[in-house]
């Protein structure tokens, strides 16, 4: 039923309504239901759980694994042509039981791989011993949301049990993780990702890249931005590249690309494709030199565990990527024209390790960003092209300001970082200081806003 899908669920709050918004962790408790699989199947806190018991635990995040043949341990999973016409159910699941009354219920949900039939992310059951959940929300194999209400309660065109409200979790999730960081708490893939300090950063000014580009997914902007540092041809530019384009990486924005742009892509693609994956973390690379001695390795097996790894959220946090570049160009996920102001974990980070940014993404972005009380870094670049609503006069905007950092000489890029690093600095302690879910004036006030449309 699932070839291979991993979910990662960061817990933000499970509450009542009536609570504050500082005591958003009570009645946070949790099982295992129905077993375990194996012993990737369920990573509680960063530590995997190999035994099945019926104990309580306490949860700020889980990952849940499951590859190609994984059957779940519930006695309908193994009920042939039960779900969807599919053979077996891959399941893995962790439960809480509900108070009664109303519930907030607020996770991130990262999903990796390919959902068959249904991948359920959450479901409610009403007591019954037996039968279908009356309740749930997944992903369907379209990687559209699919979701299910109680029978003759309400109807989905209608139903107002369910709401989703958006808040910049990305940001929340990341000032939670930097102090963790920062003490060398987190462990990912056998690795433990660092973070320079502040007098690493602001001693070690000779570098040897001027510009840093962090690339994993194709997108169309990504794309012809890696045919421009192909043409380019210049080293100073330390930029990684991992994925082909797939079904689930189309970009869905329909605008024509300019006969400029085509050029520059039909020249260059070729070019990009040979070099795919295109890796920058020392440890990566010898990742992948393992996978190529394996036998009868195939080129998509190499794509799919290099995109496991590469680049990923934890991964591409390597103090020494950053000690030796100045300046990040970051490819945010989206780069429509303008109307969609969407913050990921890659404006995160040089946020994080200390960096001015330029940006590409949709119009208003770095407005958005200012309106949350960070800085930016107009002056260094000229942050004009937030303003051009056409993603490919945007686009041509920054490369030219690129071009102009690319002008100058080790010495004056040198005094550049210098004259601006007051800022990444103060971005730093922004982060931690004002949006850390313990102790977050802004991820409250949020909070209680959600409150009171919801009553």
């Amino acid at each position: 039923m699932i070839r291979n899908i991993l979910i990662t669920i960061y817990l933000g709050f499970f509450c009542f309504l009536n609570v504050n918004a500082d005591e958003w962790k009570v009645k946070n408790k949790w099982k295992i239901s129905c077993g375990i699989v194996d012993k990737e199947s369920l990573v509680v806190n960063g530590k995997p759980k190999t035994k099945y018991n019926k104990n309580e635990f306490k949860l700020e995040s889980v990952v849940f694994k499951l590859d190609k043949g994984d059957i779940g341990s519930c006695p309908t999973d193994k009920k042939s042509g039960s779900h969807g016409g599919y053979p077996y159910a891959g399941r893995q699941e962790i439960t809480h039981r509900l108070p009664v009354g109303k519930t907030i219920f607020e996770t991130d949900i990262y999903i990796e791989g390919a959902p068959q039939h249904r991948s359920t992310v959450f479901q409610i059951h009403d007591g019954r011993n037996k039968g279908a959940p009356p309740s749930w929300i997944g992903i369907g194999m379209d990687w559209k949301i699919k979701y299910k209400f109680p029978k003759g309660e309400c109807k989905p065109e209608k139903c107002k049990k369910i709401k989703g409200f958006y808040t910049p979790h990305f940001i929340y999730d990341c000032s939670s993780n930097i102090s963790n960081l920062i003490k060398k708490r987190i462990k990912f893939y056998e690795f433990s990702p660092t973070l320079p300090t502040v007098s690493e950063s602001e001693n070690k000014l000779d570098r040897d890249y001027y510009f840093l580009s962090l690339n994993k997914n194709w997108r169309k902007h990504r794309a012809i931005l890696g045919c421009y540092f192909i043409e380019k041809n210049d080293d100073r530019i330390l930029w990684s590249f991992c994925c082909n384009q797939d079904e689930r990486h189309i970009d869905t924005h329909d605008d024509e690309v300019s006969s400029r742009h085509k050029l520059l892509y039909n020249n260059n693609v070729k070019e990009l494709n040979r070099l795919l994956p295109k890796l920058i973390i020392p440890r990566e690379i010898e990742k992948l030199e393992e996978l190529k001695k394996m036998p009868d390795v195939n080129q998509k097996y190499l794509m799919d565990k290099v995109s496991d790894f590469a680049n990923s959220y934890f991964g591409s946090h390597d103090r020494e990527l950053y000690l030796n570049s100045y300046f990040q160009i970051v490819t945010e996920t989206e780069c429509p024209n303008s109307g969609t102001i969407f913050f990921t974990e890659k404006i995160m980070k040089p946020l994080m390790n200390l960096q001015p940014f330029i940006v590409i993404t949709s119009s208003g972005f770095i407005k958005a960003l200012k309106s949350l009380g960070f800085k930016t870094y107009d002056g260094l670049f000229d942050e004009s092209y937030d303003d051009i609503e056409d993603r490919w006069e945007r686009f041509d905007f920054i490369t030219k300001e690129i071009d102009k950092i690319l002008s100058k000489s080790p010495e004056q890029v040198r005094d550049l970082y210098e004259k601006y690093f007051e800022i990444c600095v103060y971005n730093r302690n922004h982060l931690i200081q004002n949006f850390n879910l313990g102790n977050s004036k802004h991820y409250n006030k949020l909070f209680e806003e959600i409150l009171r449309k919801i009553q």
